[in-house]
């Protein structure tokens, strides 16, 4: 019964979380790749979290953290999107942004100090 009220209450989050795993999965298995890059030919923000988590659970924690260094923030960022009702609306918002804010950090130091990227200003 606690699970049923559990999957009532939450139904938009697990459509969605569904939604987004079936589009990584097809992603992954029809060796699409990033959408994003195979357009602009620049890495997007995200780029490497899936080879991440792949390395992660094939046991290669340092290519986990090559591909992308922010890999492990998805979960807990996932984790505190979907129960946001049980948190307050500033802790979300606050959680959300400095993860974001990571993410760009991060995005804008591989794009120009990482060798191989299109903006690279290294030597």
């Amino acid at each position: 019964m606690r699970l049923t009220g559990f999957c009532r209450s939450y139904l938009k989050e697990i459509l969605f979380s569904a939604l987004v795993a079936f589009g990584v999965a097809v992603m992954y298995f029809a060796d699409i790749g990033c959408f994003f890059k195979s357009v602009t030919g620049i890495g997007c923000i995200t780029c490497g979290i899936t080879r991440a988590y792949i390395s992660l659970l094939s046991g290669d924690i340092s290519a986990a953290f090559y591909y992308h260094p922010l890999f492990l923030l998805i979960v807990p960022l996932y984790l505190v999107l979907f129960f946001r009702r049980k948190f307050s609306q500033r802790f979300v918002m606050i959680f959300a942004l400095s993860v974001i804010a990571a993410f760009i950090a991060v995005y804008i130091a591989r794009l120009f100090f990482i060798p191989d990227s299109l903006i690279y200003i290294g030597h």
